[in-house]
């Protein structure tokens, strides 16, 4: 692989979690234009080389969803947004493949990981300098500029885990205490914007960061030392109806209707009701709820996205591509637990977020991916009988 592709690639990985403090007028977000450049250079680079990785059953499932989400256009209610979801869609698989097919080694998935928390490293420089100006996205709750505190507080959590295994898995030292400083940082991050899909995923985060990973003593102390420094910043500083809030999520989540979310829910599963089979079209959710409630909304939940959106046969789908990478860690738990986090962490993210067609959801879903495939873990019962 050139040095050009590998240098862009981990460039585009390192913009994911900032992409939105930097949008360039008629091009869009700072990472969609290094994407561009990255996928130029790569097929001068496939041309070079005249071969592709063989692709495995999950990336044939993944093309097939975006090919069932493109093929929606026939009976969108709006043809406009289902387009328009199709070119997102086509440039995620995009990136799912050259990750997969250039990542073929644990240094560079290694680099790619250490990419991802430096440029979560900016967003929350971003989160720490608008909460010390008092610059607030809605009352006390802080994010970096140009995001929604919610995606925010769980593209910083989905850093953590990463973090805290390249801090065990031999980086330099200056990345090493980078990655050690980012898990209380990054948490108090996330605490500033009162997010509680955030907190929850935060929290899976810090499991595996406490017990998941094995990791010197030395290095477990200070960490403990250093989220105990966080903890006693945060009760001092930030402001009390942060931890009221969040102090809400059980309550929400038996009695409440999670800020008005289960009402879109509800509405959209009705509407799938009508359309059981090949749903309203891709990107077509919100207006579905105009129709619906008079007024346009995301669903605030990916499956439900996708089962109103692209009907009983994209859910399958989606539910064969998860349902394939678990059944591959599960081969190897021991060895695939930081995935296995990562993947929980993101599931349990884009059940409060409509986050189908977005990078995180994507970017963790190759990078896990890919893991799998360098350490040959088995696609099927099939596969491994071979």
């Amino acid at each position: 692989m050139s040095g050009l592709l590998y240098a862009l690639l981990n460039f585009f990985v390192f913009t994911i979690p900032w992409e939105n403090i930097s949008v360039i007028p008629k091009v869009g977000t700072i990472s969609k234009l290094i994407g561009i450049i990255l996928m130029a250079v790569y097929l001068v680079e496939v041309k070079k080389r005249q071969t592709l990785t063989r692709p495995n059953g999950v990336i044939v499932m993944m093309f097939l969803f975006v090919f069932w989400s493109g093929l929606s256009i026939l009976w969108s209610i709006n043809i406009g947004l289902t387009y328009d979801r199709l070119l997102t869609d086509i440039q995620l698989l995009c990136m799912v493949w050259m990750i997969f097919d250039l990542a073929d080694s644990d240094m560079l998935q290694k680099n790619l990981m250490q990419a991802y928390v430096l440029g979560a490293y900016v967003s929350v420089i971003s989160t720490l300098k608008n909460f010390a100006v008092g610059q607030n996205v809605v009352y006390n709750r802080y994010a970096a500029s140009g995001f929604d505190p919610n995606d925010l507080g769980v593209m910083i959590a989905l850093a953590i885990p990463l973090a805290i295994y390249l801090t065990a898995h031999g980086r330099p030292k200056i990345f090493k205490a980078l990655n050690v400083l980012f898990i209380p940082i990054g948490s108090i991050a996330i605490l500033m914007t009162a997010s509680r899909t955030a907190a929850v995923v935060a929290a899976v985060a810090l499991i595996y960061v406490l017990v998941g990973i094995k990791m010197k003593k030395t290095t477990r102390m200070v960490l403990l030392a250093l989220l105990g420094v966080g903890g006693l910043f945060a009760i001092r500083f930030l402001p009390s109806n942060i931890f009221f809030r969040l102090a809400t999520i059980t309550s929400e989540m038996t009695t409440g209707t999670l800020n008005d979310r289960t009402i879109l829910w509800m509405s959209g599963l009705s509407y799938f009701v009508e359309h059981p089979l090949l749903g309203v079209g891709a990107g077509a959710f919100r207006t579905a709820m105009f129709e619906r409630l008079g007024y346009s909304a995301v669903a605030h939940n990916s499956y439900i996205s996708i089962l109103v959106e692209t009907g009983i046969v994209g859910i399958i789908l989606m539910s064969f591509i998860i349902g394939s990478l678990f059944y591959r860690i599960c081969w190897g738990l021991d060895k695939h637990r930081m995935v296995f986090f990562l993947l929980i962490m993101i599931l349990l993210g884009i059940f409060m977020l409509s986050w189908e067609y977005r990078k995180p959801t994507w970017f963790i879903l190759a990078l896990v991916l890919s893991t799998l495939h360098i350490r040959g873990e088995p696609l099927s019962r099939a596969d491994s009988a071979k």
